[in-house]
């Protein structure tokens, strides 16, 4: 009876520190062009976007747990005249957050996955899976809008590593490469 006192006690006392935890739920974007002539065909683009939900770790410390999920596409022209090579790539990422600062004003996002995927397609091509893993960090200051909105600007360092290929065969080999990117983003955030 006593070890099922205790049980009740340490599950109540769990759903009440989650029961008053800030959720923050949020998402951003991020554009970056590199042009090297006038003509269209030479421009690389690269566009990012995420979306995150974080809940507060503990009511007495502002670590926050949770995950994002992370779309990435980046068009270059390709070796062959006439033909560009994207590269897409749009995986879930579980992420640790540490906000501080007067009124939450910063905050600080590490998160990864040892499970991604990226497709790679050249223009008049089939496209090749790639898989590997990825981490990503990302800091940010929030200014508020209102009480539960933030404005949320941000730079974000992604890299990720890619150690397998599938082509439309289906056959797989071993290869890799690996891509890194730097990135402002622009966005907003609910808290809850």
């Amino acid at each position: 009876m006593v070890a099922l006192s205790r049980l009740v006690f340490v599950i109540f006392t769990v759903v009440s520190s989650f029961a008053r935890a800030d959720i923050h739920l949020g998402g951003d974007v991020g554009l970056i062009q590199d042009q090297k002539t006038i003509t269209s065909r030479d421009l690389i683009q690269t566009t990012f976007y995420d979306a995150y939900l974080y809940l507060q770790a503990s009511r007495n410390y502002p670590f926050y747990l949770g995950f994002e999920y992370v779309y990435i596409s980046t068009t270059q022209p390709n070796t062959v005249a006439t033909t560009t090579a994207t590269l897409t790539s749009s995986n879930a990422m579980a992420g640790m957050k540490y906000v501080f600062g007067k009124k939450e004003l910063f905050s600080i996002t590490l998160m990864g996955s040892p499970f991604i995927q990226a497709n790679y397609q050249v223009t008049g091509s089939a496209s090749d899976l790639w898989s590997g893993s990825a981490f990503a960090s990302k800091l940010s200051i929030h200014p508020e809008l209102s009480s539960s909105l933030k404005l949320c600007v941000s730079l974000v360092y992604y890299s990720a590593t890619y150690t397998s290929k599938s082509d439309s065969s289906g056959s797989t080999t071993v290869s890799s490469f690996s891509r890194s990117l730097l990135i402002p983003t622009f966005g907003l955030q609910l808290n809850f």
